[in-house]
């Protein structure tokens, strides 16, 4: 199966489809799923924006993307409804730190470990501490969530809403579970002192997944093994300031077999550089 894994979106959602549209166009080949690491960009009430979110509409109106997922329109009929649309994949993602939790919470459910939130039905929130495996043939894989950061690692966590942080209960229920091949989490488990968190390091060591992907930092970086570990650390998908142009590593295709044959890399197609702050809007629709 072929998988995208998308950094941080802040509300361009539509951004991240048009790019996977194109890559499947390009590549002659269908994605099965997407995978989000968090801050999404859930605002569908804008009375429940927080101030981080405030501060940055003005310079980017997409934070406020997913109102159109939620509501619908007309540029997402055309990409999801019309019968000349192509097969796009759905969105598997966890809760970052900037969401509105309670209309995540909202849509909780004991009995299920996804819940589509949208108006589409693509776009999926994995609920935290569960795991759940998707299939296509005789492949299998599993994802476990863990969404949120660590509130050991914040000076003063009483200022962010109790649902932008992870629990011990969440992080046991994963550890349990031994046959998770992919650890999705929001915050990170490198060893830079910034963004460590020693919860989910332990996690990752307990249950030794063939790939933790995470993001939060907005920062490129490569991919590092650690056992048979590969640890993912997932840039913000926007543009630069200089050159209005698409930040690098910000999504990578995993091609995957099975736990001993599988394969990422960051996305680098020449292609990619079409794609600007004034003209991504403009590209590719069908």
């Amino acid at each position: 199966m072929i998988i995208a894994v998308f950094g941080d979106l802040h509300g361009k959602i539509l951004l991240a489809y048009k790019l996977c549209q194109r890559w499947q166009k390009e590549h002659k080949t269908k994605l099965d799923l997407i995978l989000q690491v968090g801050d999404l960009g859930v605002w569908p009430d804008l009375t429940k924006l927080d101030k981080a979110t405030v501060r940055h509409i003005d310079a980017d109106e997409n934070e406020l993307g997913f109102i159109d997922f939620a509501n619908g329109s007309e540029t997402l009929d055309n990409l999801f409804l019309s019968k000349d649309s192509e097969v796009l994949p759905d969105i598997y993602f966890i809760k970052g730190n900037h969401e509105d939790f309670d209309f995540l919470d909202s849509h909780v459910s004991k009995k299920q470990t996804i819940i589509p939130i949208d108006a589409y039905r693509k776009i999926n929130y994995m609920i935290n501490g569960k795991a759940f495996t998707y299939a296509k043939g005789n492949e299998r894989i599993r994802i476990g969530a863990l969404g949120g950061i660590d509130s050991s690692t914040v000076p003063k966590p009483g200022r962010r809403h109790n649902a932008a942080y992870f629990t011990d209960k969440e992080i046991q229920a994963l550890s349990l579970d031994k046959e998770i091949n992919i650890l999705l989490t929001h915050h990170g488990s490198t060893t830079k002192k910034d963004i460590f968190s020693e919860k989910i390091d332990a996690l990752k060591n307990s249950i030794r997944p063939q790939y933790h992907f995470y993001g939060h930092m907005h920062k490129e970086a490569d991919v590092q093994k650690e056992g048979n570990t590969f640890l993912v650390q997932i840039n913000l998908l926007g543009f630069r300031r200089e050159s209005s142009r698409l930040t690098s590593k910000a999504f990578g295709i995993l091609d995957w077999k099975n736990k001993n044959n599988h394969k990422f890399d960051f996305m680098n197609d020449e292609w990619l550089k079409e794609y600007t702050k004034y003209t991504w809007d403009k590209e590719y629709l069908g």
